[in-house]
């Protein structure tokens, strides 16, 4: 299945990824205040939601497929030589 694309031929990803959880610092009941105790990826159904300070989203991915970069091959006709510079000022 290709990836999904905009009217530009761009990737679209309005579908394809869904919001799952954060992580972040997870933080347990102490007094004065809580107190950090470890960091941690939490999905959104997990009751310790409400004790994460996020850093990150975390998504599921959906009608992507995984490739091996060593499999692509530059195209020659966009492949630009690098000039050397000549030294001279």
């Amino acid at each position: 299945m290709p990836a999904p694309t905009s009217g530009d031929g761009a990737p679209s990803w309005g579908r394809a990824f869904e919001l799952v959880g954060v992580r972040g610092a997870l933080y347990r009941p102490g007094y004065p205040a809580p107190i950090a105790w470890d960091a941690n990826s939490v999905g959104f159904e997990d009751p310790r939601i409400r004790w994460i300070r996020a850093g990150q989203s975390l998504v599921r991915l959906r009608g992507i497929t995984v490739i091996r970069l060593g499999s692509l091959r530059p195209d020659p006709s966009t492949t630009h030589r690098a000039q050397r510079p000549s030294g001279r000022a």
